[in-house]
């Protein structure tokens, strides 16, 4: 019997050897192979009854530190969100330029600031007028590109949130593949080890695109869940939903109409991501873009109400025939305004003289009485019109003639909701604006400005349009026909609106910019700072997240990972092992022999 026992023990050795070295080679061959982790399958004596009856390999295990695996995880998380951000604050940077670049929204202000400052010294020099309408395109079409920018990374972004959600729906799919093929190992009594290690790679990608939590099941599986505990996989998976936006406007945003939720088995679960690139993608496409085409927009409605205040207040030599306002009323037979004073309206030939004028005394009249008192007083020189939903438009008859318009004094306009007060009779109306932004006007809404803001098209086609002088506003003399309506060489205008561009101005709280006082290139330097500082932190955030979960990732890969030196040692140890249980069986089989040989 003991020859048998030492036979059976013997045998064991083997088989225990036989295991663990399957289990080495296992793991030199997959030393490079990403994901896979060190397994082991330990020798565990057996006994019967408190009698040693030889040895068996344990279960097929894996070596991973779970907390630092779940740090990895987390960091990798945090990483996948600044990687999304830092991209995107990159991509607007690129476009707004660097401080010092000639390309800049700063330096396009300060370019036309000089021209501006070159016509007003010489107010009848075509060369400078066409100059600072050049330039003042320029601006406005930087200030264009920039919006439609904006608007295109954040298409971008919420097309790439589509193209995560669907990554994310296929991992958690072969998690919970996997946990099924798990469970039913486990049932089974089969190894589990490998994998456990493709779903801890399949977790691992789910945690870069998305926070998440999870936690073991006795059955083996691990439940994945959402940081507020909603589940994504077991041994089902729950399916996120996010069609794209065909194309964002300044104007939708999340969660208007326009966007669509990021959708958990049909619940909005958008605000409660929390981390991973899908976080970054929100973040980039609801609050870091819009922010900034809230900056550029408040950029725009200083520079247009500014600039277009003083326009109004001057003429072109010679006027334009036809001034058409930019403010649309919705019943001109009811809708009013108050004036604070008159106004005067006058007919002015090529060469700048009067031909006719009528001053509208100050007082509470509706748009349609307006429009009867200038076709009244300026019966065969001029004639006004509005309609229901349209502007105010005011015409000289004469094809060689144009319309201008000056305040007699302090002028403040009551709109007609009563509440609202604007300066200038012709800037109320938008009748000789510069910078013009169809269907948003003084008082309305300030989004997309910025995308839609122009220099008026007959002031770019006729140069000559532009304010540069204002029109006689004396009360003593009377003008009359033949005297001097806009002076020549007058440039009070044209010098005010190039003052305007180095004066201090108030800027109103919008995006990530506080309240502040500066100058319009220096509100524009101030926004490209903000979010230069911004891009600058989510970068170093991103170096620092990578090089973070560089280092955790390494620091588990020296426990979990394959060290070839040392499982070679190993597997010099169980050969020998295996060598010394195969010389007993040779000795029990001699022993047999001789004891089969006493029986002859």
């Amino acid at each position: 019997m003991s020859l048998s026992i030492a036979l059976s023990n013997a045998l064991s050795g083997l088989q225990t050897s036989q295991s663990v070295i399957q289990v080495i080679s296992n793991n030199v061959t997959n030393a490079n192979t990403e994901g896979y982790t060190r397994k082991i399958a330990d020798p565990v004596s057996r006994t019967i009854l408190g009698v040693g009856q030889g040895v068996s390999a344990s279960d097929i295990s894996r070596v991973v530190d779970e907390r630092l695996l779940l740090t990895l995880r987390s960091t990798y998380s945090e990483a996948g969100r600044s990687k999304a951000l830092s991209y995107y604050y990159n991509e607007i940077i690129a476009q707004f330029g660097s401080l010092s670049s000639n390309s800049s929204l700063g330096a396009s202000l300060n370019d036309l600031t000089t021209t501006l400052q070159n016509l007003a010294a010489a107010p009848e020099s075509s060369v400078h007028r066409l100059d600072a309408i050049n330039d003042a395109v320029a601006v406005a079409k930087k200030l264009n590109e920039m919006s439609a920018r904006i608007q295109t990374l954040r298409n971008d972004a919420d097309k790439e949130i589509t193209d995560k959600v669907l990554v994310i729906n296929g991992e958690l799919q072969k998690i919970a593949n996997l946990n099924s093929q798990v469970e039913t190992a486990r049932a089974k009594g089969e190894p589990t080890a490998e994998l456990e290690d493709l779903r801890d790679q399949a977790i691992n990608t789910v945690s870069k695109l998305v926070d998440v939590r999870y936690f073991a099941r006795p059955s083996g599986a691990v439940v994945v869940t959402l940081a507020d505990g909603r589940m994504l996989a077991d041994t089902r998976a729950n399916t996120l939903t996010h069609p794209a936006s065909a194309a964002l406007s300044p104007d939708i945003s999340y969660p208007n109409p326009g966007i669509a939720p990021i959708l958990l088995n049909g619940t909005d679960i958008t605000t409660v991501v929390q981390g991973g690139e899908l976080k970054g993608l929100i973040d980039a496409r609801d609050t870091v873009l819009p922010n900034i085409q809230a900056e550029i927009d408040n950029l725009s409605l200083t520079l247009r109400d500014q600039i277009n205040l003083l326009h109004n207040a001057g003429a072109g030599l010679p006027p334009a025939n036809t001034l058409t306002g930019t403010r649309t009323f919705a019943d001109p037979a009811t809708d009013t305004i108050t004036t604070s004073a008159g106004v005067r309206i006058a007919v002015v030939d090529a060469n700048g003289d009067f031909v006719a004028h009528y001053d509208l005394a100050a007082g509470t009249y509706t748009i349609d009485q307006i429009e009867t008192a200038i076709d009244t007083n300026l019966a065969t020189y001029a004639s006004a019109a509005t309609s229901a939903g349209g502007p105010l438009s005011i015409s000289a008859l004469a094809s060689g003639n144009g319309i201008a318009l000056v305040d007699l004094g302090t002028q403040n306009v009551l709109h007609t909701d009563g509440t609202t007060t604007f300066s200038g009779f012709s800037n109320y109306f938008g009748l000789n604006d510069f910078f013009v932004t169809p269907g948003k006007v003084q008082g309305g809404s300030t989004t997309a400005l910025s995308a839609l803001l122009q220099v008026r098209s007959d002031i770019v086609g006729n140069p000559s349009r532009l304010s540069r002088g204002a029109l006689v506003a004396d009360l003593t003399p009377v003008p009359v026909a033949g005297d001097k309506a806009v002076a020549t060489g007058d440039g009070t205008i044209i010098q005010g609106i190039a003052d305007k561009f180095l004066d201090t101005l108030s800027f109103g709280a919008s995006g990530d910019l506080s309240s502040t006082n500066a100058t319009l290139s220096g509100y524009a330097s101030e926004i490209l700072a903000v979010n230069a500082v911004a891009a600058s932190q989510a970068e170093k955030d991103l170096e620092f997240k990578d090089t973070l979960s560089q280092e955790l990732s390494f620091r588990s890969q020296s426990i979990s990972g394959v060290n070839i030196d040392e499982e070679m040692q190993n597997l010099v140890i169980y050969e020998n092992a295996y060598n010394a249980t195969a010389r007993i069986v040779q000795v029990v089989a001699d022993l047999f022999d001789v004891l089969t040989n006493l029986g002859r």
